[in-house]
């Protein structure tokens, strides 16, 4: 049986093997799956050190192995997809903002 497949939110590739905080590594990127950072596509630091934007430079560069598959839906961040955590209010490190929905910035 196969199971489903979850996007780098990087480089969309379908990579990771359950939902968003898996930790596990992006084999197209390099990113590691941390949930505060798809909360908070923005914010600098935790496991990855750089932002989720920080990582999208030069995506256009990056060359999957053959048969992977890119969300369908999936595109680079925008500055204007997410605030910094700062201008938010209280900071928000958990997913439950999103509720049932999938966390993605290209599904908002």
């Amino acid at each position: 049986m196969e199971h489903e497949l979850w996007p780098c939110p990087v480089c969309g590739y379908l990579v990771f093997g359950g939902p968003p905080g898996t930790y596990d590594i992006c084999d197209v990127c390099g990113w590691e799956d941390d949930p505060v950072q798809i909360r908070h596509p923005r914010m600098r630091g935790g496991a990855n050190g750089g932002s989720i934007l920080d990582y999208q430079v030069g995506w256009e560069r990056w060359a999957p192995p053959p048969g992977l598959q890119r969300d369908a839906g999936w595109r680079p961040l925008t500055p204007d997809d997410a605030p910094l955590p700062g201008q938010v209010g209280v900071v928000d490190y958990t997913l439950d903002h999103y509720g049932t929905g999938a966390p993605y910035y290209w599904r908002s």
